[in-house]
């Protein structure tokens, strides 16, 4: 039979078994700051990727969108003369978003077609400042933005207030 431990190894055990328990809930802790961080990591890459691969994915479905333009063209040529033709396509008399922007978009009588310039605010010129101060391993205007914003976000009102004061005197300055 077992003997039962002493007060003192019962004392010593405990004491041992804190020690474990602090030293995991700290291996708990950094391995919660890693996670975070290689999140946070992990999310500007991936927009940085997008940024990145886009352009390229757009130039090959352009490719493949004229591809299938080439074929559709090469392919009447094909046909024997004998064979039935189908009937003509039916023309939807629906109004679609792009006659509705058409029609909005032919001029008045005495309009002219310059647009407007939208006016800088105070978000432009912070952003228009600190881009270059950006870290070069930011990649593409959407991972720039977006870091851009998370700094704009993390200021005080006393930090943005020049930034408010610039967005303030070009509007001035464009009225006048």
């Amino acid at each position: 039979m077992a003997s039962k431990p002493t007060y003192a190894e019962l004392e010593q055990r405990v004491a041992f078994l804190e020690r474990q328990n602090a030293d995991i809930l700290e291996r708990e802790k950094k391995l919660k700051e890693l996670n975070r961080s290689i999140r946070t990591q992990k999310d500007a890459l991936m927009t940085s990727l997008v940024a990145v691969t886009q352009p390229e994915e757009r130039a090959n479905q352009y490719k493949e969108d004229n591809k299938s333009l080439e074929v559709r063209k090469e392919a009447p040529a094909a046909e024997s003369p004998s064979a039935p033709k189908p009937p003509p396509a039916k023309q939807s008399t629906k109004k679609t978003n792009l006659d509705s922007a058409i029609k909005k978009s032919k001029k008045k009588p005495g309009e002219t077609a310059e647009k407007k310039k939208r006016q800088p605010n105070c978000v432009h010129f912070f952003k228009e400042e600190m881009r270059p101060r950006l870290d070069p391993q930011i990649v593409g205007m959407i991972a720039q933005n977006a870091k851009l914003t998370e700094m704009w976000n993390d200021l005080d009102e006393e930090e943005k207030q020049p930034y408010k004061d610039m967005a303030r005197e070009a509007k001035d300055a464009a009225e006048a």
